[in-house]
């Protein structure tokens, strides 16, 4: 929610609607100009990524940081496929 907040705060994006899901997200937006599509994608993602990971390693969630563990050359967690 908070990249989400972001993003349309910062006129990056107009959001049209959205549903959290379990597993995913939807979303209906549209990219706003000057901004490329993917470079917004590509944020929201990271940015959602560093949460998820924050949030997991204060709960101490091992299982889910183990699941989600790749060590691949440019990153550490996987979460997006």
């Amino acid at each position: 929610m908070d990249s989400l907040e972001f993003l349309v705060t910062k006129k990056r994006n107009l959001l049209k609607a959205f549903v959290i899901m379990p597993n995913h997200i939807h979303l209906m937006w549209n990219i706003l100009t000057p901004n490329n599509p993917s470079d917004v994608q590509r944020d929201f993602l990271k940015y959602t990524l560093q949460q998820i990971i924050t949030q997991l390693k204060k709960r101490n969630d091992t299982f889910w940081l183990e699941q989600l563990l790749v060590k691949a050359g440019d990153r550490y967690y996987q979460v997006w496929e």
